[in-house]
């Protein structure tokens, strides 16, 4: 067997029972759920990336108004009112993805997004446009001014389409005792919400349950320039990271310092 194959294994082997398990929690309440939706207006209904659903959050495609949306609902933690929360305050600071409906309910929370046709960026995208680095640093500065930290700053969680870049994902969002706005936060006490934790910001986050956005920022376009130091992006970051020792608002669980 070569190396591709046995990594193939591998991967089916982690991947496969958290699909089956997925199925199994979704499959038995799927007639509710379809019916619950369409009590709000939302029709053809469609499992999206199965893969990624995790902690009782799971994806889905559907219709609502004659337009495509994307639902993210929550099962388990209920900690969703982030998205609106956040939606609600920067929503006309920065450009994020539509909240068209937040839904709340006693087994569940469920937000509905305009579903944009768009891809996450890469490091090709960082180093080749500059562009890109420029909107990550404006996104960055605009939260960081506003006392939010996400947290899980990661290419994944920045969506482009066309030359408009979106944030996403502030389910685990915090602010800092100057943010306006209350968020719901994960506490270290509870077992599961622990290891959601543990894993938030990955690598990128300064050390363990502390998180720097900028920090995290830095580290994955600094890698995304490595081997194109001379590609467009390169010389617009080099200029922003001068500033960041200015704009360095760091969040632990037991203190947030600027």
């Amino acid at each position: 067997m070569n190396g591709q194959l046995l990594r193939g294994i591998d991967y089916a082997i982690k991947v496969i029972p958290r699909l089956m398990k997925n199925y199994l929690l979704v499959i038995p309440n799927w007639i509710l759920l379809k019916k619950s939706l369409k009590s709000h207006g939302v029709l053809k209904l469609k499992p999206f990336n199965i893969g990624l659903w995790h902690h009782g959050f799971f994806y889905f495609t559907g219709e609502l108004n004659k337009k495509a949306v994307f639902l993210k609902i929550d099962k388990k933690l209920h900690f969703l009112q982030n998205e609106y929360v956040a939606h609600e305050f920067l929503r006309e600071k920065v450009k994020l993805i539509p909240l068209v409906k937040f839904i709340i309910n006693k087994s569940s929370q469920i937000a509905i997004f305009d579903f944009i046709a768009g891809e996450s960026i890469t490091e090709r995208d960082i180093a080749n446009n500059a562009w890109v680095s420029e909107e990550i640093y404006r996104i960055l500065m605009v939260l960081n001014t506003n006392g939010v930290f996400h947290r899980d700053i990661k290419l994944e969680n920045f969506i482009k389409r066309g030359e408009t870049l979106y944030l996403i994902d502030f389910t685990f969002s915090v602010g800092s005792d100057s943010c306006p706005v209350s968020f719901k936060e994960l506490k270290t006490g509870v077992e599961v919400e622990r290891k959601i934790l543990k894993h938030l910001g990955e690598e990128n986050k300064p050390s363990e349950l502390v998180w720097n956005d900028f920090h995290s920022m830095s580290l994955l376009v600094d890698r995304a320039l490595l081997s194109s130091s001379k590609g467009k992006g390169a010389k617009q970051w080099n200029i922003f990271k001068t500033h960041l020792s200015d704009r360095n608002m760091t969040y632990s669980l037991t203190k947030t310092s600027k």
